[in-house]
Formats: structure tokens, C-alpha cells, sequence
């Protein structure tokens, strides 16, 4: 038997003399291919990427998280207690009533109110109207300005761009119909060159909480 360092060749196809010469060939231990090309820098494994959140939250100055809480769950609920308030956010009683307290203080907070169902007090229409105005000057905006601010009827007013002035939201009562003249208090705000209302059929969704 020969040694480890001689190929053995069991085939007898293989001539005497070829036979001897792989006898005194060396073992030659067979190294696979490279995976890559040599003239190709070898590429280095890299971790995926972590996903990216489908809403990246700015925290606004003078708040942390834990106040973005609070005032999500205030906004749920404004009658929550501040010992299941502190539950909510894991914190003491002592310690949610400070926080809640300094964000009324710096205006994060700006009240708190009951929802009504204005269907029930016979409110239920609502209308939207374009506004504009006879001259678009300071005086004439500011003194119509201040006619919508004590306007009862007018429950929203925007100064906005575009083809009109301003954009307001009133309610109208249940048996007001939509084919009727325009309240005499929205008719007599002044500077007004024309008003055009529409009326809200079918209210498909009424969010008034803030999304952060």
C-alpha cells in the first residue's frame, strides 16, 4: 500500500507507465473556486434595514411623550380622572395633575367642553358660505372681522385664498329650508359684496381631535 502522500489509481484502463507516474505524483488536496471574480472587491454582509414607522412623531417644544399622551387621552376622554389618567401614562396622581396643569399653563390646552348633539336642540342644518367682500382693504376686513366674531350664528369663519374672501360654517335650524334667503344676522355683516351658500346634505365625518 502506498503512503498518503501517493494518488492511488484503481482503474485498469490506465497504462503501466501513466500508472507509475501517478504513483510518484504528490496528493494535491483540491481547493474549491473562489464564490467571487478576482478582479471583483469582495462584497461585505450588511444587516437589513429597520423599518421605517408610518408616522414619524415631532415633538412639539415644552413637550415630551409622555405629554403627547395625556393629551391624547384628554382628548378622548376630559372627564377622566387624574388617578386613571396616571394609570393611563404610569404616573402618581401628584405627577399627572403637575403635567396637566403646565400644559394648560403654556396654551396646549385650551378648554374643555361637552359635545351636544345639535340635532337635538333643533340645530341640525349646517351651511357653508363664500364670502367676499366689497373692498379688500384693513379697515373693511377688520370691521367684518370683528361682526363675525360676535355673530352667534357664524360657528366657523376663515380668511382664506382663492376666488373668495372668507369661508364660513354656520348651523342652521331643522326647519330651515335650504332654498331660503340666508339668516338675518349672517345678511347684515358689513362690507359684504356677495355671499354664496351651500348647503350640507349628508355629513359623512365630523373629527374635531387633533392626529399627532
Amino acid at each position: 500500500m502506498g503512503t498518503a502522500a501517493q494518488l492511488i489509481i484503481e482503474s485498469e484502463a490506465v497504462s503501466p507507465a501513466a500508472r507509475q507516474t501517478a504513483v510518484r505524483t504528490p496528493h494535491l488536496r483540491r481547493v474549491p473556486p473562489p464564490s467571487h471574480r478576482v478582479d471583483e472587491p469582495a462584497v461585505e454582509a450588511r444587516p437589513a434595514p429597520l423599518p421605517v414607522p408610518a408616522t414619524v412623531v415631532r415633538l412639539p417644544a415644552g413637550a415630551d411623550r409622555i405629554d403627547l399622551r395625556i393629551l391624547r387621552t384628554l382628548q378622548r376622554c376630559g372627564r377622566i380622572s387624574y388617578q386613571k389618567l396616571g394609570e393611563e401614562v404610569h404616573l402618581s396622581p401628584t405627577a399627572v395633575f403637575e403635567r396637566v396643569k403646565r400644559l394648560e399653563r403654556e396654551g396646549f390646552i385650551l378648554g374643555y367642553e361637552a359635545r351636544l348633539d345639535a340635532a337635538k336642540l333643533g340645530s341640525g342644518g349646517t351651511m357653508y358660505i363664500e364670502v367676499r367682500l366689497e373692498r379688500a382693504c384693513i379697515g373693511a376686513m377688520q370691521r367684518f372681522n370683528d361682526a363675525v366674531r360676535a355673530c352667534p350664528d357664524v360657528m366657523e369663519c376663515h380668511l382664506v385664498a382663492g376666488d373668495c374672501d372668507y369661508l364660513m360654517k354656520i348651523r342652521l335650524a331643522d326647519d330651515h329650508v335650504m332654498d331660503d334667503p340666508l339668516p338675518a344676522s349672517i345678511r347684515a355683516l358689513p362690507g359684504v359684496r356677495e355671499m354664496r351658500g351651500f348647503g350640507v346634505k349628508t355629513g359623512l365625518k365630523q373629527e374635531r381631535s387633533l392626529s399627532f
